[in-house]
């Protein structure tokens, strides 16, 4: 099992956050917990079952 932190760069934000919340969707089935942390901006975090 693998947790991994996420932190997407201010930079565009807006186009990057489309791609990303895309992509989650397409490994969900693969995904053990997923969110977005609310003490820090544009990041969050993964777990996957593997």
């Amino acid at each position: 099992m693998y947790l991994v932190n996420i932190r997407i760069n201010d930079n565009n934000f807006d186009s990057k956050i489309k791609m990303h919340r895309d992509w989650l969707k397409s490994i969900a089935n693969h995904l053990f917990l997923s969110g977005a942390y609310e003490d820090k901006t544009h990041s969050g975090f993964f777990n996957s079952k593997r």
